[in-house]
């Protein structure tokens, strides 16, 4: 394992451990207990967009879109992302914040399901948009809470 002494200070962490063990011969079990723990923590949601993390390609990314209301024509913050169809094990919720220290979750009436657009190979594309315009907040975000549902 490479040497990390002179970074006593800092506690370890699973990605610390994962650092030091890259490119060594032998992983000791802490190093590998610490990937598979990623990995748990982390493949769901790479799962959910139905993206090979090794590729690399952004395009099936999350985003965040300012969205124009059609009758009001005011804006209103918006969030795009791709959804598996046959993934009745995944659980897709939105959360909003304030300030991206403290997150809710959001409720029935705080976003709308505007277009859900068939990309075939068993994905679509799914565009959600907050109902009250971006003119309400000073500052508000949004993001995506995907959950593994175990059964």
């Amino acid at each position: 394992m490479a040497d990390l002494s002179h970074h006593d200070a800092f506690p370890q962490t699973r990605w610390s451990l994962v650092l030091a063990a890259q490119g060594e011969d032998e992983v000791d079990a802490r190093a590998q207990g610490a990937l598979s723990e990623l990995r748990s923590i982390y493949w769901p949601p790479i799962d959910a967009f139905d993206s090979e993390p090794k590729l690399g390609s952004l395009d099936d990314a999350p985003v965040t879109v300012s969205v124009i209301h059609p009758t009001t024509l005011e804006e209103h913050l918006g969030f795009i992302y791709k959804r598996r169809k046959d993934a009745s094990n995944l659980s897709y919720s939105f959360e909003l914040s304030s300030g991206l220290a403290a997150w809710t979750a959001a409720g029935s009436g705080d976003l709308e399901e505007i277009s859900v657009i068939d990309k075939g190979e068993g994905t679509e594309t799914v565009t959600v948009r907050a109902t009250s315009p971006v003119s309400d907040f000073v500052r508000r975000f949004i993001r995506l809470k995907i959950v593994r549902i175990s059964g």
